[in-house]
């Protein structure tokens, strides 16, 4: 398993840029940190997603009572065609690559 950021540093780039820009520095900080765990494509739609690994562990009170799901959905930008997905502890878990056939040529 790779770091997203050694599998795909442009993509990585253009959504810290654009993160930065509306203020979510903290999300942007965790681009270079968490993992491709696997990804899947929908030619049909065109739709990829990417799902991540954040390195960042739970303290067994978040993981066991408070539990992991989904917490808010970003669009960073209208000129980037991606959504990211976060948990309801702010860890990045997922990107929607809504023009996905680019970006899933390069991991595949």
């Amino acid at each position: 398993m790779s770091s997203l950021v050694e599998q795909l540093p442009d993509l990585v780039s253009d959504i810290e840029n654009a993160l930065i820009r509306i203020g979510r520095g903290n999300v942007a900080d965790q681009l270079r940190e968490v993992h491709l765990e696997r990804w899947t494509y929908d030619e049909f739609a065109n739709v990829g997603y990417l799902y991540l690994r954040s390195p960042r562990v739970l303290n067994v009170v978040d993981q066991n009572i408070v539990g992991v799901k989904h917490g808010e959905t970003l669009c960073p930008s209208d000129d980037l065609p991606i959504n990211l997905d976060l948990d309801n502890h702010g860890r990045l878990t997922g990107i929607e690559l809504l023009d996905g056939s680019s970006i899933i040529l390069r991991l595949g």
